[in-house]
C-alpha cells in the first residue's frame, strides 16, 4: 500500500493561508506528514508478518546405527551427506535401519562365527580348539559373559567352497546367515571373521606344467569375487566382519623344505614356490581392498612369524600348533580390541 501525506489547504478558499494562520497551517502540516509515515510503516510491518509465524524447532535428524568396519582393527563406515536439498518440514525423519553396529563395551553376550579353512577349524593341535575356542574366552573374560562361537571353518575349503560346500555339506555362507540372522533379531550382536585363500593357493600351483601369469590373474579376480560375495552377504545378514589375511604360505617349512614339499604337493615346483609368494601378497591387497569397499576391520598374518616357525608349528610344518594357535589368537584380538 503507498501512503500518501497531504498539505491540508485552508477551508476558505482552498489556499495557503497567510499570518499566524500560515504557521499554524505549517505546523499541522508537519504533523500531518510524521503521522502518514508512521500509519505507512505501520501497515507495512503488517504485511510482512500476517503469514505462519517463524518456527522454534527444526525437524529432528535422521539417526542409524551402523557396522564396524573396521581397517586392521580400524574399519571405518562411511557417511553420504550428498550436496542437494537436505530436506523440509514436510519430510519425515528417515526410519531406515542398518545392521546392529559393533557391540559396547560390557554389553553382555556376543555370538562369534568364524568362516575359513583347516586354519579356522583348529587342525594341528589336539583337541582342535584353534583361534575360534580361544577368541570366545576372550570374549567372555572382556566383559561379554555367555559369549559363543560358531565355528564353521572346513579343512581344505577354497573361497569358493566357502560359498558353495563341498563334500555333501553347504556352503558355509547360508550357513552363517542362518545363524547371525536370528540371534541379530534377538538382540545378540554377532561378529563373523573370514580368513580363507591358503587352499586357493595351493591348488593354483599344485597341477601339471607351470602356472601361468593369466591363469594367476584370473585366480586373483576369482578371489576377490568370492570374498565380496561373502561378505556383503554376512554384513547383509547383519554381522559385523573380520576378514584375515593369509600368511605368506610360501615360507611355511612346508615349502621350504624339500622334501616335505615334494611328499605334499609333488606338483609345485621350487620356481612356483616363488611364484605362490608373490601370489600370496597380491591376495594380500585384494584383502584390503575388499574390506576397504565394505568397511570392514582387517587383521593381517601376511609376515607373522609363527608361520615360518617349527617350534610353533605342527609337525606337519603347514599348521600351528597349541603354542601357535596361542599367538594367531592375539593377533586376532589385537585387530577385533576396538570393537568389543
Amino acid at each position: 500500500m503507498k501512503c500518501r501525506a497531504t498539505m491540508p489547504r485552508s477551508p476558505r478558499d482552498g489556499r495557503p493561508g497567510g499570518g499566524w494562520r500560515w504557521l499554524h497551517l505549517i505546523g499541522v502540516g508537519l504533523l500531518v506528514l510524521l503521522t502518514g509515515a508512521a500509519g505507512c510503516a505501520k501497515d507495512t510491518s503488517s504485511a510482512t508478518s500476517t503469514g505462519a509465524p517463524p518456527s522454534t524447532t527444526q525437524a529432528p535428524a535422521a539417526t542409524s546405527s551402523g557396522g564396524a568396519g573396521s581397517g586392521s582393527g580400524s574399519g571405518t563406515g562411511s557417511n553420504d551427506s550428498g550436496s542437494g536439498d537436505s530436506g523440509s518440514a514436510d519430510t519425515p525423519p528417515s526410519t531406515a535401519t542398518k545392521a546392529p553396529g559393533p557391540p559396547a563395551k560390557g554389553s553382555g553376550a556376543i555370538m562369534l562365527v568364524t568362516l575359513g579353512d583347516s586354519l579356522t577349524a583348529g587342525q594341528g593341535e589336539e583337541p582342535e580348539r584353534g583361534y575360534p575356542e580361544r577368541l570366545k574366552d576372550w570374549l567372555e573374560a572382556n566383559g561379554h559373559p555367555g559369549s559363543t562361537v560358531q565355528n564353521l571353518g572346513r579343512s581344505g575349503w577354497t573361497s569358493q567352497q566357502v560359498i558353495d560346500g563341498a563334500d555333501g555339506e553347504r556352503g558355509q555362507v547360508p550357513a552363517a546367515e542362518e545363524l547371525i540372522g536370528p540371534a541379530v533379531s534377538e538382540g545378540t550382536p554377532v561378529i563373523a571373521t573370514l580368513l580363507i585363500g591358503s587352499n586357493d593357493l595351493w591348488y593354483l600351483y599344485n597341477n601339471d606344467g607351470t602356472t601361468t601369469a593369466d591363469e594367476e590373474r584370473a585366480d586373483l579376480e576369482h578371489y576377490r569375487g568370492n570374498l565380496q560375495k561373502t561378505v556383503r552377504a554376512l554384513k547383509a545378514a547383519g554381522a559385523t566382519v573380520v576378514l584375515g589375511i593369509n600368511d605368506d604360505q610360501s615360507y611355511r617349512p612346508l615349502m621350504t623344505d624339500p622334501t616335505m614339499r615334494e611328499n605334499t604337493f609333488p606338483s609345485i615346483s621350487p620356481g612356483e614356490v616363488a611364484q605362490m609368494s608373490a601370489q600370496a601378497k597380491k591376495y594380500a591387497t585384494v584383502v584390503r581392498e575388499v574390506a576397504a569397499d565394505n568397511s570392514v576391520p582387517v587383521v593381517d598374518f601376511l609376515e607373522a612369524p609363527l608361520f615360518r616357525d617349527p617350534a610353533r608349528l605342527n609337525e606337519d610344518g603347514g599348521h600351528p600348533n597349541t603354542r601357535g594357535y596361542d599367538e594367531m589368537t592375539e593377533i586376532w584380538e589385537r585387530g577385533m580390541q576396538p570393537l568389543i
